[in-house]
């Protein structure tokens, strides 16, 4: 839905307020990316069980891969457990309001792409 470079942009914007927090984009392995920035720690979300099976995979290979780099596991709050990109731009595109459910500066653009599409199915 949106390019990378404005992705960036609106996840760097959106976590502006954290100290020591970067948004980088990347190809490859993960563990390789970490260590490209000197990273030693990466820190993944955890919604629902299948992120935790998911997740505890990665883990464990990026433990074999690179003993040196940690991964810490959060969970989210209960109200985002259900959250998707996916999901919010599905329900987006049907018309439900997904404002409270995104930050300010991604609702807005969003918004616009949403609508911009439907304008472009209905011509």
């Amino acid at each position: 839905m949106f390019t990378i470079d404005k992705r960036i942009s609106m996840f760097t914007k959106a976590v502006s307020h954290v100290p020591n927090v970067s948004v980088e984009s990347y190809s490859g392995l993960t563990v390789n990316a970490a260590r490209e920035i000197g990273a030693d720690v990466i820190v993944r979300g955890l919604r629902i069980t299948s992120d935790f099976e998911y997740e505890s995979e990665m883990a464990l290979m990026n433990r074999r891969m690179a003993e040196d780099i940690e991964t810490i596991c959060l969970f989210s709050a209960l109200e985002y457990q259900i959250l998707s990109s996916s999901r919010v731009k599905e329900v987006a595109a049907l018309g439900a309001d997904v404002s409270g459910l995104v930050p300010q500066n991604v609702w807005e653009p969003l918004s616009e792409r949403i609508s911009q599409t439907k304008q472009d199915n209905d011509s």
